[in-house]
């Protein structure tokens, strides 16, 4: 069975919402959130996939990079940008993410994620509206592999 750009997002995206411990709110690709109400929020997205050629076996690999972007107003916690990253950053390298194929009723362990350590940046800077003059954002880049069972 082939691996899929939606089960890749589907497994990570579930991942994000089970094991993530700071309380944020997280935008995902095709969903709306009014930040002006949110104090800090995350947006997470896959943002390529490639397949990797096996010639020894028939199981997939593909190479995949995974881009977030960490928003905290500089309120009352001038630390919550980095609170939020590091664990984040933890709930995406630390072990294995496993997919499920949800076209089968979330059929168990059909593969793997694995995440690298992230390229962090700081990439606070001066934003036109509608993203506040006082907002922290850290962005992050993780390079990755997704193997089928």
């Amino acid at each position: 069975m082939a691996i899929t750009f939606e089960q890749i997002s589907a497994a990570l995206f579930s991942h994000v919402d089970t094991n993530l411990t700071v309380d944020t709110t997280i935008w995902w690709p095709g969903s709306t959130i009014d930040t002006r109400a949110a104090d800090d929020w995350i947006e997470i997205r896959v943002s390529s996939v490639k397949r990797i050629k096996q010639r020894k076996t028939n199981l997939e690999i593909r190479e995949l990079t995974v881009r977030t972007r960490i928003f905290a107003k500089l309120t009352t916690n001038l630390y919550r940008v980095w609170d939020i990253q590091k664990d984040l950053a933890s709930v995406l390298t630390h072990g294995d993410i496993q997919m499920k194929d949800y076209s089968v009723t979330a059929q168990p362990n059909t593969g793997t994620l694995r995440l690298n350590e992230p390229r962090t940046i700081d990439a606070t800077r001066r934003f036109n509206e509608p993203i506040p003059n006082d907002t922290r954002v850290v962005a992050m880049e993780y390079a990755g592999t997704a193997h089928e069972n």
